[in-house]
């Protein structure tokens, strides 16, 4: 499954119109990938490929795994993380599952199940998308 986005101005800003949302009371089953950001509120059984960011709201469900630039957990997440930048665990979240960044930010209250690796973004080998 592919969504279509807007083109972006700069990488990783929430504040245009440049990214897609999977609302509230939505599941997804199937894998995700896209060039922009992705705001995650329902619930998502697949895995995720996405070339920039990914907030997943309190709330939220992603069941699969996760390659992006950069990820802000307020949801819960069953599976791998890795990013070429920063993964931020907020107080709300729940992760159960191995991450891969050059950061990682837990804040009090969130609960992390699994190991972390932290590398530099050369050691962080993004999937290509396989041709269709």
């Amino acid at each position: 499954m592919k969504f279509a986005m807007l083109k972006r101005k700069n990488k990783g800003d929430f504040t245009s119109h440049n990214h897609s949302v999977i609302s509230k009371g939505t599941v997804v089953r199937g894998d995700l990938s896209g060039d922009d950001c992705f705001r995650i509120e329902g619930i998502v059984e697949g895995n995720i490929i996405c070339k920039n960011k990914i907030i997943t709201s309190a709330g939220s469900l992603v069941k699969g795994q996760i390659e992006c630039t950069t990820i802000d957990v307020m949801g819960k997440i069953e599976g791998d993380i890795s990013c070429t930048e920063d993964i931020i665990l907020r107080s709300s979240c729940v992760l159960i599952g191995d991450v891969k960044a050059r950061a990682i930010q837990v804040e009090t209250g969130a609960v992390f199940e699994g190991s972390c690796s932290i590398v530099n973004e050369s050691e962080i080998a993004p999937q290509e998308e396989e041709s269709k």
